[in-house]
């Protein structure tokens, strides 16, 4: 790829228009068995996270825990997301926002 390609997937409009590629090809249907391989293989290729994600959803589901409305790591009020610091067990999470979620993942924040 040439640098100024490099630069233009960096930009906003960019990453809008891979985005907007990649929602494209999911909504085919080679891109819907290609998602449906990839989640199987994820779910083979990491066990303990599958167990601890189906654990939670199951125990949402069935009333067993109230997902918050609050994330615990900067107090915002939106929709938060179960982060699983120890995936052997499934139900001790921090219910973090997206944002935080993902600055978790990337090392930003603990």
């Amino acid at each position: 790829m040439t640098p100024y390609m490099q630069m233009w997937m960096r930009s906003a409009a960019g990453r809008e228009s891979l985005r907007k590629s990649r929602e494209r090809y999911r909504a085919t249907e080679k891109g819907r068995v290609a998602m449906r391989k990839a989640n199987a293989q994820h779910r083979i290729d990491n066990p303990d996270k599958a167990i601890a994600r189906h654990a939670i959803q199951n125990a949402i589901r069935d009333g067993k825990i109230m997902r918050p409305t609050t994330c615990s790591v900067c107090g915002c009020v939106r929709k938060v997301e179960s982060h699983h610091p120890d995936y052997t067990k499934p139900f001790e999470v921090v219910w973090v926002c997206r944002p935080c979620h993902r600055d978790i993942h990337r090392g930003e924040k603990e």
